[in-house]
């Protein structure tokens, strides 16, 4: 009768972390784009912030794909094995420099808690950002159009 009421816990607390880890929730807080306005020589790089309902998921990769204007970032965690990471979480991902334009961006936050299973969407934080030209570029076209008209003239 001792050895039930002793395993009784352990079995309970096993169900308990059994079914936790399944509703793992996934969410993005915020993301920034490093610099806020950033020029065409610039390294741009995404700032993402987030959380999970418990401690315990590992990172697993990420994957960047830049499709004209739009970009979009994956994040993928699991329960499997990596890198732990605690309930509240960052990820800077560097993604080079970009051409001038108004950019739309995509990070969105996958997890599974089951090996070889499909990942599962859990969250999506869209926002945009603009790169803008350089300065002396600007200034370089201008004075160029006003060359060409005063050599028409």
């Amino acid at each position: 009768m001792k050895t039930k009421r002793l395993l009784l816990p352990l079995v309970i607390s096993i169900l308990f972390n059994a079914t936790n880890s399944f509703c793992q929730i996934v969410s993005i807080d915020d993301v920034q784009i490093i610099p806020d306005q950033s020029l065409p020589y610039e390294s741009v790089t995404i700032q993402v912030f987030g959380g999970f309902t418990s401690m315990g998921p590992y990172f697993d990769e990420s994957s960047f794909t830049a499709d004209d204007l739009s970009l979009q970032l994956d994040l993928f965690f699991t329960d499997e094995f990596g890198p732990a990471i605690p309930d509240t979480w960052s990820h800077d991902e560097d993604i080079g420099t970009l051409l001038p334009g108004s950019y739309d961006l995509s990070v969105q936050a996958y997890w599974r808690s089951v090996p070889e299973s499909d990942y599962i969407l859990h969250d999506t934080y869209p926002t945009n950002f603009t790169v803008i030209p350089e300065p002396s570029t600007l200034l370089l076209f201008t004075l160029g159009t006003f060359i060409a008209r005063y050599r028409r003239r």
